[in-house]
């Protein structure tokens, strides 16, 4: 009778497979460790602490002013409007004896020219791939001076056009290069806010919060334009105070520069800061895992000898038919069976069917990076990802004009600032957000945010009462703060942590192409009678599917958890975590 070896060893021999497959990667710059290994609070000495606490100050400075603030776009686009960029084409148009409606000289070229800007800001979204592809290969830093280069450089070329407004060949293609390299740092930026919840390798508890947290001042960042705008208001009416009326423009550009160079200023900073802390704890945890891959293998090697057994004897679960016991054939004499004949000498038992069967999978974190992406759980994610974000960005665009066939332009615009103040309020919504991820898992997060958004698409197709807007804009905000915290951290769990940049970033990019639908969207609104309605109407009904494909998410995610082999070694020891978040201790689904 063939001798059997311990479920001990079962787990030496994954543990053993997976440090082979990583050293072969060269894949120690995404770090993650099982709870065990994790330095805890008590380990770290006082320097760590501090690093990993301007790390957040840092990250949460630059997520909220310079990641998110590109999709505040109204008061930049005043701001530009004031300050006569882009003025050149109402001129010509005057000339031609075309239309300059406004005394302010804003015409629909012009008008066209600044939205052809954000639209092509939008499209950075498609370079996501791109730089997940960089941040695998090269380490996730690549992405951490991305957006640091991105956002100082589009920000210098901000500046210039703001000095040179009425030179065309300056003006254009500095404004189109700044929100060129601004979108693409706002792209990164979204990345980043899991990139930098994954350095907190103590717990993934930890590791969610800090997604969640980023993600929330991603979304707050909207009011960040809101913010240049009031200020240059303020400066400029003390200027029109006391300076004649020939001297104001030129004041108030001057002001303006100031504005933006305080701005650019406040850019090198934060991001300088955020790289150069961010590098640090990355390198410390890359340290740490050598160290414990180091050490493991020497344990491993050690505790074999003493029990005789050579690592080239050893024989893994699903060769066997089983998942729990390794058989070992002739085990003193060093002999392997060949494995036709070890599955013939396994009794036939339902218990045993079901090892077979168990084995026959393999979990997503586990497989080819192709195959990763084209997981049923990755997929149905990326639809679920896609819809949400046009329904989010299509709220977002028309905003203005939603609420102004409401009668909001009777009231001064003053809903559309209530809108555009109440992004903050996504910060309210992150102890909720804790709760339902943490005590109901994510199954329970994902259709939460199909609810808030069921509610905010009733509010808006069922009530014209502005003031009844006010809570659609609620729950608009929590509906943002849990769509990309409870996405973006759900995908870090299953996903492998060498492909976890590919997968982020092509979320991105799905999204960015499923948001040029919301271009048929604007023109059916504006040729139907009935404007709006049908547009909200299509995204209202739209999130009814949704609800049934979260449920096929929750049972991909399920079957992906009862996968998880058996890692411990020891009572005080296990293997790395193969899951980018962790690995969850107990069967159930949660982060």
């Amino acid at each position: 009778m063939a001798p059997e070896i311990t479920d001990k060893h079962s787990s030496v021999i994954q543990k053993d497979n997976n440090e082979d497959s990583d050293d072969d990667n060269n894949d120690y710059d995404d770090v993650s460790f099982s709870k065990s290994q994790s330095p805890s609070p008590s380990t770290m000495n006082k320097l760590e602490k501090q690093q990993r606490t301007l790390l957040m100050v840092f990250a949460s400075l630059s997520i909220f002013l310079f990641a998110g603030g590109i999709y505040g776009w109204g008061p930049m686009q005043l701001l530009l409007e004031a300050n006569g960029n882009f003025a050149s084409l109402c001129n010509d148009d005057s000339e031609s004896g075309n239309n300059s409606d406004t005394d302010n000289a804003i015409c629909k070229d012009r008008t066209a020219a600044f939205l052809n800007c954000r639209f092509v800001s939008q499209l950075t979204f498609l370079s996501g791939t791109l730089w997940g592809i960089l941040s695998d290969k090269y380490g996730k830093s690549v992405l951490v001076y991305g957006f640091a280069l991105c956002n100082v450089f589009g920000l210098i070329l901000l500046v210039v056009a703001i000095w040179f407004p009425a030179v065309s060949i300056i003006d254009s293609p500095c404004l189109y290069g700044a929100f060129v390299l601004m979108g693409l740092g706002s792209t990164v930026g979204g990345m980043l806010t899991v990139e930098t919840g994954l350095l907190f390798v103590e717990s993934s508890k930890t590791q969610n919060r800090v997604i969640s947290l980023l993600n929330a001042l991603f979304d707050a960042g909207a009011m960040t334009y809101l913010g240049l705008w009031g200020l240059e208001k303020i400066t400029s009416t003390t200027f029109s105070e006391e300076r004649n009326a020939d001297d104001v423009n030129d004041e108030t550009r001057k002001n303006l520069i100031l504005i933006i160079g305080g701005y650019l200023l406040m850019a090198v900073v934060c991001t300088g800061g955020y790289t150069y802390f961010f590098q640090r704890i990355n390198n410390k945890n890359i340290s740490l895992i050598k160290d414990n891959h180091n050490k493991c293998a020497d344990e491993d090697e050690e505790e074999n000898k003493t029990n005789g057994i050579d690592q080239k004897q050893q024989i893994t679960a699903c060769e066997l038919g089983g998942d729990d016991d390794i058989i070992a054939n002739n085990h003193n004499e060093g002999v392997r069976t060949p494995q036709s004949t070890r599955k013939k000498n396994l009794p036939s038992s339902p218990s045993n069917d079901h090892q077979q069967h168990h084995c026959s999978y393999i979990r997503i974190a586990e497989r080819s990076a192709s195959d990763q992406l084209k997981s049923k759980a990755y997929v149905l994610m990326g639809i679920y990802f896609s819809f949400h974000t046009i329904s989010n960005i299509w709220t977002l665009t028309t905003a203005r004009d939603f609420l102004g066939d409401l009668g909001d332009d009777a009231h001064g615009n003053r809903y559309l600032s209530i809108f555009t103040l109440m992004t903050p309020i996504s910060l309210l919504a992150l102890p909720f957000l804790d709760i339902v991820m943490n005590r109901f898992g994510f199954h329970a997060s994902l259709q939460v945010v199909n609810g808030l958004a069921i509610a905010h698409g009733i509010v808006k197709v069922c009530f014209k009462d502005l003031n009844l807007q006010i809570l659609g804009f609620v729950c608009f905000t929590f509906f943002r703060c849990f769509l990309y915290a409870v996405t973006l951290s759900c995908v870090a769990t299953f996903i492998g942590s060498s492909v976890i940049g590919r997968a982020t970033g092509t979320l991105f990019v799905l999204a960015g192409l499923a948001s040029l639908a919301n271009v048929g969207l604007a023109q059916l609104a504006m040729a139907e009678e009935s404007g709006f309605f049908v547009p909200n109407m299509v995204f209202l009904v739209g999130t009814i599917p949704m609800v049934y494909l979260t449920y096929e998410i929750g049972r991909a995610l399920e079957t992906d958890q009862r996968a998880r082999p058996d890692r411990k070694i020891s009572s005080t020891r296990e293997v790395p975590s193969l899951s980018v978040a962790g690995d969850a201790q107990k069967n159930t689904i949660e982060p």
